[in-house]
Formats: structure tokens, C-alpha cells, sequence
């Protein structure tokens, strides 16, 4: 609700507002016909599609429209007083530009820097946020306009027409990555994308609550596979390939290492599913995408032991492995480990037995794609 409020009270002519209902079960959209009446269309779609289905869907009907520009928005976002007309007032001035993106903050009081733009590294097949995490005091230095390879669905304005040249969402993703693709595919096509500092917008990003199943890890893995496999440019293409290989063996065995049974299996069936393109909503009967129990060779000062991405780990040198005080995982947290040095045979199988098995996949891909580059 207070995603349309905050699109409601912005100062542009809105020439509608969509909302796709993804199969809810809870009211959803008694409760927004309640609320706002003709002014949004809800469409009600029979099954979930995924975020990748419902904006796939309400494109669709928002390209029926006259209007110059459509924007998207993810459900749990909130927009400043002024931050669509300062999106809109900048696409007017820059005709170059076919999508634009606001300054992004997680909610809260402290306003940190979510995002500032997506930049893709192929060497090393990672995602960088611009500026992330950065608190108000620097994020405040943040003026102007940045040049990126992505603007994040949760909040973009792009121009109509440019739907029509490069086509639309690609709902089998299902969810995660969809929007990264798109965004490439407005690259290769010539548009450019840029994130301007004058519009913000809160994201409040449900994925942040306590992780109850592998879900997420599933389709990140999935699809990032499947997108660096198919769109990395001939110039990258050895260095990526590699890379992402790498990534995907130490992720697998750096799971099993550690007594993360489910999460290595999960991780590895990803990474098949999309080097082989099986994408679309995945039935989850044959994989068990239980959180694993806790790791008995990692813990935090903090009293959690459910450690996110430390898959570095084991290619630090041994003496390193009795003292990781100084070692923190992705959120900061400072990691404590208990005889890693016994998990280190157990890594080493791993990534020997997924090396082994992917890299004659990959090199079907890399001949595949090469064939496919004039």
C-alpha cells in the first residue's frame, strides 16, 4: 500500500497504474480496489509467474498505453516527494538515455545506500552494487549521475519504445537476474542506463528476513550461471568461463566442507540447470531446500552460526585456517573456526568431483556460443 501512496503523491501525470496480483491468497486485491478504486488496474494472474512473470505481465499492458514512459516498481518500495519527475525531467534532457534509476536506501533511520547501480564484472562473473552500504554521511556525497550495466527492476523509468527494441522481461527466470538481462540486452542494443543521485527511493526488500529455505540460493545460482554462459562478450569469454567455474567448485565444496549438505547440492543442481538453460519455476520435489543446521566448524561472536558466503575460506593459507578472528563473511560479522584444517580433505574432494564433472559442460557452452558470434 504505501509503494502506491508514495507513487500517488508524486508531482507527474501518471497516465495509469498497474498492479499485477501474483496468485495471492490473502485479499490482495479486494484490498487495493478498496484503497484506490479506478485509479490503479489490478490484474489477477491464475498462477504465481514470479517477480519475472508479474512485471513480464504488466509491461505488457502499461506498452498499450500512450504514455513516453513506463516505470517499475517493486511492491516494497517507497518513493521520495519528487523522485519520478526528477527521473522523467532527466530522460527529457539526455535523449541517449533509455533507462534511469534513483538512489537506493534500505529503510530505517540510518539511511544506508542499497544500491547506486549495478556494474557487471565479467572476469570475476560478479555483481557490484555501486556505493553499498554506505551510510548518509557519505552517501550524501553521492551527486550527480553514474553510467551503469544495470538499473534494478525495484525502481527504473525507461522509455516505451524502448521495449519494442529489445523486447520484454523474460519471464522464465522466475525470479533474480531478470532484470540484469534485460538491462544487458539494452545494451547490446545501444541504449544506455544511468542512476541520478536527485531521485530516491526506499526499498525495503523482504528477501532480508531470516532465511527459511535454499529458494533464493537456487535461482541466483541458476540464473547468474545462465546469464554469464550466454551473454558474456567474445573478449571476456575465456577469462569469464573460467572464473565462473571456479566459483561454482568452491561454492560446492566449501558447502559440503563445512557440513552444508543441502546448500552444496542446491548450489551445484543451480549451476547445472543453467549451464544447460533449464529455466522457468522449478519444482523443488527432488532437491532438499532445507536451511542446514548449523556449521560445526564456523560461528560468530555475535552467537550466529548461519554464515553467509565465506566460500574463500579454504584458499587461505593453513596457517591462516587456526586463526580467523580477522576473517568476516559478507555482512561484517567476524568468523571464529574449529579445526578447519579436518574439513580441508573434504574441500579438496568436492572441488575436484564438480571440476571434474562441469568442465566439459562448459566447454559445449563455449563452442556452442562461439558459433552462435558471427
Amino acid at each position: 500500500m504505501s509503494c502506491l501512496e508514495s507513487l500517488l503523491a508524486q508531482d507527474a501525470d501518471l497516465a495509469g497504474i498497474t498492479v499485477v496480483d501474483n496468485a495471492s491468497e490473502d485479499g490482495t486485491r479486494d484490498a487495493l480496489e478498496r484503497a484506490f478504486g479506478d485509479r490503479v488496474v489490478v490484474i489477477s494472474s491464475n498462477y504465481n509467474r514470479g517477480s519475472s512473470g508479474g512485471f513480464h505481465l504488466a509491461i505488457e499492458n502499461a506498452c498499450r498505453e500512450s504514455s513516453d514512459y513506463v516505470l517499475l516498481l517493486d511492491s516494497d518500495t517507497e518513493l521520495a516527494p519528487g523522485a519520478l519527475a526528477a527521473m522523467v525531467n532527466y530522460l527529457e534532457e539526455n535523449p541517449d538515455v533509455w533507462v534511469v534509476g534513483p538512489k537506493i536506501y534500505w529503510p530505517g533511520t540510518e539511511r544506508r545506500v542499497q544500491t547506486f547501480g549495478t556494474r557487471i564484472d565479467w572476469a570475476t562473473t560478479e555483481l557490484i552494487q555501486g556505493y553499498r552500504d554506505l551510510a548518509e554521511g557519505t552517501a550524501a556525497q553521492i551527486i550527480g549521475t553514474l553510467e551503469v550495466d544495470c538499473v534494478l527492476a525495484c525502481c527504473a523509468l525507461v522509455r516505451r519504445e524502448v521495449f519494442a527494441k529489445v523486447g520484454n522481461i523474460d519471464p522464465q527466470f522466475f525470479v533474480y537476474m531478470d532484470d540484469v538481462e534485460w538491462c544487458w540486452r539494452v545494451k547490446e542494443a545501444g541504449g544506455r542506463l544511468a542512476m541520478i543521485s536527485a531521485a530516491e527511493v526506499i526499498h525495503h526488500c523482504s528477501n532480508r528476513r531470516v532465511k527459511k529455505n535454499h529458494f533464493t540460493t537456487y535461482y541466483c545460482w541458476r540464473n547468474e550461471v545462465f546469464f554469464f554462459l550466454t551473454h558474456c562478450p567474445n573478449e571476456h569469454r575465456i577469462k569469464m568461463e573460467s572464473g565462473l567455474l571456479h566459483r561454482i567448485c568452491r561454492a560446492v565444496a566449501t558447502s559440503e566442507a563445512l557440513g552444508l549438505v543441502n546448500a552444496g547440492q542446491v548450489i551445484e543442481t543451480a549451476a547445472w540447470e543453467g549451464a544447460t538453460g533449464q529455466l522457468g519455476e522449478r519444482d523443488f520435489g527432488d532437491l532438499k531446500v532445507e536451511i542446514d543446521s548449523p556449521s560445526p566448524f564456523l560461528s560468530t561472536p555475535e552467537g550466529s552460526s548461519c554464515i553467509h558466503k565465506v566460500n574463500s575460506i579454504f584458499e587461505m593459507d593453513n596457517d591462516d585456517l587456526d586463526d580467523l578472528s580477522w576473517y568476516r563473511d559478507d555482512f561484517g560479522k567476524s568468523i571464529q573456526g574449529v579445526d578447519l584444517k579436518a574439513a580441508l580433505p573434504i574441500y579438496q574432494e568436492a572441488f575436484d568431483r564438480v571440476q571434474e564433472r562441469f568442465t566439459p559442460l562448459f566447454k559445449v557452452c563455449s563452442e556452442r556460443q562461439n558459433r552462435m558470434i558471427p
